[in-house]
């Protein structure tokens, strides 16, 4: 299967009643806010354990472990 791509965004969705969003990747960084559960949010980058995306216009990192992904439709060839 292919591997997909950190580069590229991805949407997706909090798993999770309530999760801080932080200024950095680390437990230790200021909390900005909260999203719930259901809110959705576009992953610009991502590492094993942190997602970054834009909050109120700013870079902001949530743990990955609260976000579920949606499913990438990989592209096909087409019929020829």
């Amino acid at each position: 299967a292919p591997t997909l791509d950190p580069t590229q965004p991805r949407q997706g969705f909090v798993n999770a009643q309530r999760v801080n969003v932080r200024s950095g990747p680390s437990m230790d960084s200021t909390i900005l806010g909260q999203l719930k559960r259901g809110d959705r949010l576009t992953v610009n980058d991502w590492t094993q354990e942190w997602f970054s995306f834009t909050y109120n216009g700013t870079k902001a990192y949530i743990s990955g472990q609260y976000v579920t992904l949606d499913a990438v439709e990989l592209p096909t060839s087409a019929p020829t």
